[in-house]
């Protein structure tokens, strides 16, 4: 069992690829956490595999630290 994240960093609507990630994540048995915030929140555990959605140019900012967060 895996540890997820799942991370949209713009849009309102729901991201689809990111939901049948999630899917399929949690038909396998593996723990999901969805998160609208690029910042790791002080109580989330480690995770094993990190997804990321950005889609605009103005989230480039949000995007960068995102990936200093979460580098692998």
């Amino acid at each position: 069992m895996a540890n997820v994240r799942i991370t949209q960093l713009d849009g309102a609507l729901p991201n689809v690829a990111l939901m049948k990630l999630s899917h399929w994540h949690k038909s396998r048995g593996d723990g999901v956490w969805f998160s609208k915030s690029w910042e790791r929140d002080l109580l989330e555990p480690e995770f094993d595999v990190v997804y990321g959605s950005a889609i605009f140019q103005w989230t480039k900012p949000k995007l960068k630290r995102f990936l200093q967060e979460f580098p692998d």
